[in-house]
């Protein structure tokens, strides 16, 4: 059975950074009082540490077996203003922790600090005498005598730690991050020394001194010795930022009346020998919490900016809230006014709502009857749906290769195909990231066979002659994707449009298992109860309910809004990249897309970093990014099925996804955050 640690502090930095850490070998909870959590608010009790009564009832339901103190006021110049605020957020707390681990016989760990010494000397160890200089080192080995004096079972821990910060600006990593980040010049000690540990190795030894009992004082610091100024240098490396932003100056150059210790470096030679732990370096512990940002460990207490994200408003919200108070929530009315809807908006006689895109496009080649006859010929830049869908029905799959400019197959890359001209062949163009492909020129070149549009990117979209992308002026049918990402969301879902009534009633009929309820289309047309219905045909469900369609319907009342502002984002991102030398846009720009991606084609060889290297770097600075797509052939599946020879036939295609690199382009995304983004590129590309 896990442990029990209550965390005090709950909604601060090292505290959210524990909570990540040791989450999976201790049952937490955390404290906060009138700071917001991050974190899922099941793990949080809300409490006023200077109230005993608050954290003794908190003690008493929690019944922790230890407590760990991360709650304080850190800031030494508001410690030095006020000095009552100071002493009860750093000493009487600990008092009131104190009486109750003694009374509940809960293990104390309280969390200190490097600042209690006078800085006269360097590496000091848990044996050297304290001279606290400020109000704020004074509170805080205050708080350390009382823990002696109350309690045998404690550890107090004396360290300076980083790491990624939910409160930004405020922690010193953090803002060393925010502000090269931003390109500002920032002035650093170099007179000023320390030996920091990141919060992941502070809770590594954490788990290692819970484990051995461990009883007393300790210090937790790295190996080195390092001055502010080369603390920051070092996180430019790693991070990719100028280092030419960082200013060089001392501290005893500054009139500043607020004493503080030159050097609070602590020795870590205890714990290396009593626990046998090797302390990785500063630069090693500053390179692993760079990875678990990219890995995603931080996204829930610090998010990034994501490649893509929906936008929900208040009329969205009520309208969904409105369909389960007042309305049935599946197979009703509101799925049919959301087909009409996006029926007039496309410009096609018909809609039919499902619950996926993939779904749909697997109903539109049940339709087409796919079977082992038939080639389908798509594009090899796609999610692999695209092909799945033809693949469940049994057709041969063989892949186009893609314009280098539009990123789309064209009647010419088809046609290159030596099968391309089979009556056989059915063909599904991509739109790609929004990119409208030439369906009137396939259309024309390929009179005998059906067509059907991959539009998952592409809502809201226009084709050239100004009709809008769905409309299927040159296609059976075009199928949409609403997932969050997409131009317009129902959470997940997608829809069929056509103008073709056999196969809208076919479609129809295809979502819902294949069952027909309407007698006239019965096999037996004897007399029946009106429970009656008949399964003509093999289908799955693939129903979209009314809740979605609620979603989608005011949705779309934004459409327009929505992909103007793509577009107006698109339009600033091509200004500024078309001035880089190491990379390029990765489609022609075109006023008719609905910008659902916005790609970079980087020659990674010639800058000399791997696309790898550049999304951890993005990641590491707020930024995410994503592939779209690794070509369908490449896919062990494929492999098997299709014997095309990638490096022959789909030179552009392995091409581009050797340089491809999609970037975020949403809605909401401001124009500050698309310039921060620019600017990083600049960091790390140019």
């Amino acid at each position: 059975m896990k442990k029990k640690i209550l965390i005090t502090g709950g909604a601060g930095f090292l505290s959210q950074n524990l909570f990540i850490y040791l989450k999976d070998y201790f049952k937490l909870y955390l404290t906060f009082n009138n700071s917001k959590p991050k974190i899922s608010k099941e793990f949080f009790v809300k409490c006023n540490l200077e109230n005993y009564l608050q954290i003794k009832k908190t003690v008493e339901i929690i019944k922790p077996d230890y407590i760990i103190n991360t709650a304080g006021l850190t800031d030494v110049e508001k410690c030095e203003l006020n000095k009552n605020k100071a002493y009860n957020q750093n000493v009487n707390i600990i008092v009131n922790l104190c009486n109750l681990c003694k009374k509940y016989n809960i293990k104390l760990i309280h969390i200190s600090t490097d600042h209690i010494f006078d800085g006269k000397k360097s590496f000091y160890s848990e044996n050297d005498k304290a001279f606290p200089l400020n109000r704020y080192a004074k509170t805080k080995f205050i708080a350390e005598k009382k823990i002696k004096k109350y309690l045998s079972n404690y550890i107090i821990i004396r360290s300076n730690f980083f790491g990624w910060d939910i409160n930004k600006s405020k922690k010193f990593f953090s803002w060393l991050i925010d502000n090269l980040n931003a390109k500002k010049n920032i002035k650093l000690y170099s007179d000023v020394f320390f030996t920091p540990v990141s919060s992941y190795f502070l809770s590594l030894v954490l788990k290692k001194l819970i484990k051995e009992d461990f009883k007393g004082l300790i210090n937790v610091s790295s190996n080195e010795r390092i001055s502010k100024y080369h603390f920051g240098i070092l996180i430019s490396k790693i991070f990719l930022f100028k280092k030419t932003l960082i200013k060089k100056i001392k501290y005893k150059d500054i009139n500043i009346k607020i004493k503080r210790p030159l050097d609070m470096s602590l020795s870590n030679k205890f714990l290396k020998k009593k626990f046998k732990i090797k302390v990785p370096s500063i630069k090693n512990q500053l390179k692993k919490i760079f990875e678990q940002r990219f890995e995603g460990s931080f996204d829930t207490i610090n998010p990034i900016i994501q490649y893509g994200k929906h936008h929900i408003d208040n009329k969205d919200i009520q309208s969904v809230t409105n369909i389960m108070k007042n309305a049935p929530i599946a197979q009703s009315k509101e799925i049919e006014k959301f087909e009409n809807n996006i029926a007039n908006f496309v410009g096609a006689k018909y809609a039919v709502a499902v619950s996926s895109c993939s779904a749909g496009m697997h109903l539109a080649c049940k339709v087409l009857n796919l079977n082992n006859k038939n080639n389908l010929i798509t594009s090899p830049i796609s999610f692999v749906s695209t092909a799945n869908s033809a693949l469940h029905c049994g057709s041969k799959i063989s892949f186009a290769d893609i314009d280098k400019n539009t990123l789309n197959i064209t009647s010419q890359t088809i046609s290159n195909l030596t099968e391309g001209n089979s009556r056989n062949n059915v063909f599904l163009p991509v739109h790609f990231g929004g990119n409208p492909s030439n369906t009137k020129s396939i259309f024309n070149s390929f009179k005998r066979n059906k067509i059907i549009e991959d539009a998952a990117h592409s809502f809201g979209a226009k084709y050239d002659n100004g009709r809008m992308v769905g409309s299927c002026d040159y296609s059976d049918m075009t199928v949409f994707s609403f997932h969050p990402v997409k131009t317009i969301t129902t959470a997940e879902g997608g829809v069929i449009t056509t103008n073709n009534n056999d196969y809208y009633e076919k479609l129809r009929v295809l979502r819902s298992h294949g069952i027909v309820k309407d007698k006239k289309y019965f096999n037996n047309r004897k007399s029946h109860g009106p429970w009656y219905y008949e399964v003509s045909s093999l289908s799955n469900h693939y129903r979209i309910n009314d809740l979605q369609c609620a979603l989608g319907n005011s949705q779309l009342e934004k459409v327009e809004k929505f992909v103007n502002k793509r577009r107006k984002l698109a339009e600033f991102y091509f200004a500024e990249f078309s001035k880089f030398k190491n990379l390029r846009v990765g489609q022609k720009f075109n006023e008719n897309s609905s910008y659902h991606l916005f790609i970079l084609r980087i020659d990674f060889n010639k800058i000399k970093k791997t696309r790898t290297e550049i999304m951890k770097i993005l990641r590491a600075r707020g930024i995410g990014s994503q592939v779209h797509y690794i070509p369908i052939p490449m896919h062990p599946l494929y492999k098997k099925i299709n014997n095309q020879n990638i490096n022959k036939e789909l030179p552009n295609a392995l091409k581009y996804y050797k340089e491809a690199l999609s970037i975020p382009i949403f809605y909401d995304l401001s124009y500050n955050n698309q310039k921060n983004i620019i600017n990083i590129f600049k960091d790390i590309i140019e």
